[in-house]
């Protein structure tokens, strides 16, 4: 129109400036949305951190915050709740750095608890973690063993004595240990380590070399050497009770385990 002259330029001018408010406020109106958009994400976003989903199934052992808390999560995550899984227990257990290097991985072991010393839980060491603990100048190592928690019965927190079994023999011929004083290494083979004893015999005293395989505190596997019921003498100390009482019968026990806790008290 503006080339017949049909409209006069002002009007031209007037017409492209309304239209480039127009177009100017669509762009700002654009904008603002994308903004909402943008925030309306952020707090969904936030929405979702409301929402806490535990990582494993299992059983509230602790709710250290309770309800209406207020949480800050700007300096150290704080703990809301700590789940366990009761089905399988891990137990911790201290073994000194001279009997460490004995232990491996998968080896059977089984342990009791303070409160009931009669039950043995089984199970077997998972890992042996590399760093110690320095405990009174005495430097200990965590063993680590998983045992199935039958019946609930294990709670967490327990002390419990732990012993590791290195062997095992059924049916097998025992001697005292007190009696395996007199090592004879020279005379060591594959079946055993080689001990020097004095059997009774009806001839009188003998001097005999037995192989011993596995071996406790208190016995000793006898492996050849000796048969069942012949008697062998056991030199005490002086002062002792039956002091030159002449040694204790051979039994044939059900079975002798070489099951010790290294370094942790007596074997059961």
């Amino acid at each position: 129109m503006i080339a017949v002259n049909a409209v006069s330029q002002q009007a031209l001018q007037e017409t492209e400036s309304v239209s480039a408010v127009a177009k100017a406020q669509v762009d700002s109106i654009s904008a603002q949305m994308q903004e909402t958009e943008s925030n309306l994400k952020a707090s969904r976003t936030n929405l979702g951190y409301t929402k806490i989903y535990a990582p494993m199934a299992g059983t509230i052992t602790t709710l250290p915050t309770k309800e209406g808390q207020t949480l800050n999560a700007n300096q150290t995550a704080p703990i809301v709740l700590q789940v366990a899984n009761l089905d399988v227990m891990t137990v911790r257990a201290q073994v000194a750095e001279a009997d460490v290097t004995r232990l491996k991985e998968n080896m059977p072991a089984y342990f009791t608890t303070l409160g009931n010393s009669e039950t043995r839980w089984s199970g077997k060491v998972r890992q042996v973690l590399p760093s110690p603990q320095i405990v009174n100048d005495v430097v200990l190592y965590d063993v680590l063993i998983d045992v199935k928690n039958d019946g609930r019965k294990l709670m967490t927190g327990m002390t419990t004595q732990v012993f590791f079994i290195f062997g095992k023999a059924d049916n097998a011929l025992v001697v005292p240990a007190e009696v395996l004083t007199r090592r004879a290494a020279k005379e060591d083979t594959d079946k055993g380590k080689a001990y020097r004893v004095t059997v009774l015999t009806d001839k009188g005293r003998e001097q005999r070399v037995i192989h011993v395989g596995l071996l406790t505190r208190t016995q000793g596997e006898v492996i050849d050497g000796l048969q069942e019921g012949e008697k062998i003498v056991a030199n005490r100390p002086a002062g002792t009770a039956n002091q030159n009482n002449q040694a204790n019968n051979q039994q044939r026990g059900a079975g002798a385990a070489n099951a010790q806790r290294p370094n942790r008290g007596p074997q059961l």
